[in-house]
């Protein structure tokens, strides 16, 4: 189940009741001038949009596929300036203490099975919202740390955890100086989705990630076989909350172009698409060592020569 599955072309299908609802809302109060914004290529495969497949239109977005990699992307291309004032209209309601808890419990399993893959113990979350993800790793005794750019969701963090274990700051901010993790966690928001530079901050992820570490991402799957067919009545679309509706073979060939290797996709019902990486040439070794009973092998079939 645990195979890479590409699939080609949007399957009509019902949506997945499971998917969680975004509490942003889904209108934009005003459109961006496209003649300012123009979206000219694929930021998954950098192929050049000549030529695109219109999928819709929602809050003032177009959304286009990329004929290549077939993820898609919302069109046109907000400025910073945009999403900035965007996100500052989001009245996003404060958790409650048992919400907390089980949100908690929930990455708690994920986290201890990325323990198994490394043997260090620091762990940053990324767009960590309101700090599941940090909790459940400081009681699986990790060294854990969360950033996040958005305010309201880091002053709750801090009030449930400590101040000292949150950041405000961006992943590209935080990577330039200097500080590595072993566990990279992208799970709590769709901060990768929404990236205005995708490719900035897949290069912030490997400068982060340390040595024999391990990065683990649970994002929207734009190429599930659960969206539906007209694409912009998938619940998901949001744009501009969501621009980024990567396929796995668009991350994939991301994640790639900055030194870091897929190991697998974990398969799911959900419109959403569970991986782990790690540094490409730590895969590559890894993929080159020989088995344990190699030698063995050999050297029975030496003696019965």
């Amino acid at each position: 189940m645990a195979e890479e599955n590409e699939t080609d072309e949007k399957t009509a299908s019902a949506e997945d009741p499971a998917l969680q609802d975004d509490d942003r809302e889904d209108e934009t109060d005003e459109d961006i001038d496209e003649e300012d914004v123009p979206l000219s290529f694929c930021h998954a495969c950098l192929t050049p949009f000549e030529q695109f497949y219109y999928l819709g239109e929602k809050n003032g977005f177009s959304l286009v596929s990329c004929l290549q990699c077939t993820t898609a992307v919302a069109d046109p291309y907000p400025t910073v300036e945009f999403m900035e004032k965007y996100f500052e209209k989001f009245k996003k309601p404060s958790p409650k203490s048992e919400e907390v808890e089980k949100a908690a419990t929930r990455h708690l399993k994920t986290i201890q099975k990325l323990q198994e893959k490394t043997k260090g113990k620091r762990f940053l979350s990324v767009g960590c919202g309101y700090g599941y993800s940090v909790i459940a790793a400081h009681s699986a005794e990790l060294e854990a740390y969360g950033i996040d750019v958005e305010e309201k969701p880091i002053k709750l963090a801090k009030k449930n955890l400590g101040k000292e274990y949150f950041r405000r700051i961006s992943v590209e901010d935080y990577a330039a100086g200097g500080k590595q993790a072993d566990i990279v966690y992208i799970a709590e928001s769709q901060i990768f989705e929404c990236a205005l530079d995708p490719n900035a901050f897949a290069a912030a992820l490997k400068k982060i990630l340390a040595p024999g570490g391990v990065i683990y991402l649970d994002i929207l799957d734009g190429n599930h076989f659960m969206v539906p067919s007209n694409f912009i009545r998938w619940k998901d679309v949001k744009p501009p909350v969501t621009l980024h509706y990567f396929s796995r073979k668009g991350i994939k060939i991301l994640l790639e172009r900055h030194g870091l290797e897929v190991e697998r996709f974990k398969f799911r019902f959900r419109t959403r698409m569970s991986f782990t990486a790690v540094h490409a040439s730590e895969k590559t070794a890894k993929d080159k060592k020989p088995a344990k009973n190699d030698g063995k092998k050999s050297e029975k079939k030496d003696a019965a020569a």
